[in-house]
């Protein structure tokens, strides 16, 4: 199977449009016809149907099946080629929030062995919903982050480093300052600056 015929297909199946298609990649019609149809050999199926006016196209049942594969094949191709470009390179790619990564030098600034080991990565900053997509795209190999949830994905193997309970601090005329403890989702929907208020009695409230 060819890439780019996937790529004309991928984006065939979300214009539904042999112009746009071959404006896009800047090719002719004809070459986007012909990566179809050569999808169509490969799968022995029709992939898209053509109506009686040539001037409109939709998918058969196997070509809504292909894209629905198709973006997560290209995906996982670019993340391929920088994962063996970073091999080449020697390079390894680390991300670190900025908090992270001054709490962690701070702890080493002593340890000159560490720091020249540590020296030999490429360190990558940014906060960490930045360094999970970057991550997830193969930018970057390896990253620490933060999250208030337990981080999940298929795609990525995680293990927790540490673990701190986060506090928040309201005024007492707050009726959290009630509570001593809750979950993140039970917190209200209340604007950011409702907590920062200036209140010289306040209680903490552990989350």
């Amino acid at each position: 199977m060819n890439i780019r015929d996937l790529e004309y297909f991928n984006a065939l199946a979300e214009m539904l449009s042999f112009t746009q298609v071959a404006h896009k990649f800047a090719v002719s019609q004809p070459t986007v016809s012909y990566a179809v149809k050569r999808l169509e050999e490969h799968y022995g199926c029709d992939l898209i149907v053509r109506e009686a006016s040539h001037r409109s196209i939709s998918l058969t049942t196997e070509g809504e099946i292909l894209k629905a594969h198709a973006q997560y094949i290209l995906d996982e191709f670019v993340t391929l080629d920088r994962a063996i470009d970073h091999a080449k390179n020697n390079r390894t790619h680390i991300g670190l929030p900025p908090i992270i990564r001054s709490k962690v030098f701070s702890k080493l600034i002593d340890e000159k062995e560490i720091i020249r080991f540590i020296s030999k990565f490429h360190l990558v900053s940014g906060g960490s919903n930045e360094l999970l997509s970057k991550l997830l795209s193969g930018k970057i190999d390896f990253s620490l982050l933060g999250s208030v949830n337990p981080l999940v994905h298929p795609n990525l193997q995680v293990k927790l480093l540490h673990q701190q309970e986060f506090f928040i601090f309201v005024s007492k005329e707050n009726p959290l300052a009630e509570k001593r403890k809750s979950h993140s989702k039970k917190l209200p929907n209340t604007p950011l600056s409702y907590w920062k208020k200036a209140i010289p009695t306040c209680a903490p409230f552990r989350i």
